[in-house]
């Protein structure tokens, strides 16, 4: 709806009730460090977004473990911060780690890992890894046409990604 500042108020506030409440160390009070760290990746202060995703994913492999799916979402979240900041290369093994654990989690063939292929691909594209990139896109598109069919906008905004890349 666009109203970011008074999404970073909300969740700033959630934060604090969740730390006070549940304490740091709490699935909850991460996931709220890690949104916080999102709405200001999205108002562009990339350098606190970069903080609170660190934050949080410290936290969660602290407490959660190495493997929890929800350390791919930190991981991801992380990722995408550096991409901003102009470090895709920084992203990548972030993104790589991410799509292990999803293929861990919800298995090789699920939307959830197709999504992570077209982040790390955007990553290697950035890095000048075109081949890395279409290899990514290419699975994900199979898993999204064996999960949705071929029509759905998900399997499109992957082939535009694919063709962006000028290799088909």
């Amino acid at each position: 709806m666009g109203k970011l500042q008074e999404s970073l108020l909300d969740h700033m506030k959630a934060g604090e009730i969740f730390t006070k409440r549940l304490g740091e160390e709490n699935v909850h009070t991460i996931t709220s460090v890690s949104n916080l760290g999102s709405i200001q990746e999205e108002m562009g202060d990339l350098q606190a977004a970069r903080q609170n995703q660190e934050k949080a994913l410290s936290l969660g492999e602290n407490i959660l473990g190495p493997g929890h799916p929800n350390i791919a979402t930190y991981l991801s979240n992380l990722a995408s911060v550096l991409e901003k900041l102009g470090d895709p290369r920084g992203a990548i093994p972030l993104y790589e780690r991410a799509l292990a654990i999803e293929e861990i989690a919800f298995g090789p063939s699920h939307p959830t890992v197709a999504i992570c292929l077209g982040n790390l691909a955007h990553a290697l594209k950035e890095s000048g890894d075109i081949e890395g990139a279409k290899d990514r896109l290419e699975r994900a598109i199979t898993i999204l046409i064996d999960f949705y069919g071929p029509d759905h906008p998900d399997v499109a905004k992957v082939k535009r990604n694919l063709e962006s890349l000028n290799v088909i």
